[in-house]
């Protein structure tokens, strides 16, 4: 009796360790849906379908920076400051060009950033949505993108 006594503790708490686990990845994996495209200038013509992102509490600003594909990655960054006007940054990494569109280079620059009630590494978690379209510089950038748990 005490031996199915000790192998229940045991299933039970293995079952209760994985449905941890499986709870924290779920709250922990960070999910994008939209879609970021560009043309002219030096980003020239790109589409970005971003699918992870990283809060931007970890590079010291309030905002998203949004990823897509491996290590030849585009990147971007919608900030917006307390205070300060909103902007959107392009990065097309694999190509070493950069934009920087602010709010008068718009004729959309929309967004929401609002915390989340978890956190990972002391970053709390970050949901949204960001909207532009955006020319400088005879570049042209639009983007409609949909975040959340990003950290």
């Amino acid at each position: 009796m005490k031996v199915v006594a000790i192998v229940a503790s045991v299933v039970l708490g293995l079952g209760g360790a994985v449905f941890g686990i499986v709870i924290a990845l779920r709250t922990t994996s960070s999910r994008v849906t939209g879609t970021i495209s560009g043309s002219g200038g030096d980003l020239g013509t790109f589409t970005m379908q971003p699918d992870r992102c990283v809060s931007g509490e970890r590079n010291q600003f309030r905002g998203v920076q949004l990823f897509s594909g491996d290590g030849d990655a585009h990147g971007t960054a919608y900030a917006d400051p307390i205070g300060g006007s909103p902007t959107i940054a392009i990065n097309l990494e694999h190509a070493h060009k950069a934009r920087k569109f602010e709010i008068y280079d718009c004729k959309v620059l929309d967004g929401e950033i609002e915390r989340q009630n978890s956190t990972v590494n002391r970053i709390t978690n970050i949901k949204g949505h960001i909207r532009f379209d955006c020319t400088t510089a005879g570049e042209h950038a639009t983007g409609d993108v949909t975040f959340e748990n990003c950290h």
